[in-house]
This record gives structure tokens, C-alpha cells and sequence, in this order.
């Protein structure tokens, strides 16, 4: 669990649950293994660092978009990265 070492008074245990779907689902969009990648602590510090500044709702979505940008992953789940847009648009990819 990347947010062990977080104090357990700073954050509900909802909202931590929270937080471990943001990672969840983060790490999957992003193509980071959360087991073996180092951007992966830089993930959670990102998600932490969102709800320190009170993000909740958009959590998951910031995460991916902060991700995207601070660690250069993109979404796995692009169009452009599978080649789909140009199978649609009649160019070739």
C-alpha cells in the first residue's frame, strides 16, 4: 500500500480509501507497476499532496492528469496510443 507510511491521523479511513483507488487506477492508465516502477512513489505523493489541498471528487482524474505531466506517462487507454484515431479518421497509423 503506497500510503503506509502517512501518518493515520491525517487522513479519514475513507478518504485513504480513496486514495488507493486514485493510485489503483492511475497507475493503470498510466502504465506504471506499482510493485516495481519508481514513479510510482511519485505518484502517491502527488495523490497525497491532492488531498492535503482538499481534492476529492476529480482525485482520480487530477492524479492521472498531474501523472501524465510530472512523470511523462501517458493514458494506456488513448486512442492515439492503440492507433485507434487513425483507424477511424482514414489515415493510416
Amino acid at each position: 500500500m503506497p500510503f503506509r507510511h502517512v501518518p493515520p491521523e491525517q487522513f479519514d479511513v475513507d478518504l485513504l480509501k480513496l486514495m488507493q483507488a486514485a493510485y489503483d487506477v492511475a497507475c493503470k492508465k498510466l502504465g506504471i507497476d506499482s510493485a516495481s516502477d519508481p514513479r510510482s512513489a511519485k505518484l502517491a505523493n502527488i495523490i497525497i499532496e491532492l488531498a492535503v489541498n482538499g481534492e476529492r471528487q476529480l482525485i482520480t482524474q487530477q492524479a492521472v492528469e498531474r501523472g501524465r505531466t510530472v512523470l511523462g506517462g501517458k493514458d494506456s487507454y488513448s486512442p492515439h496510443s492503440s492507433g485507434l484515431s487513425a483507424r477511424f479518421s482514414g489515415d493510416k497509423p
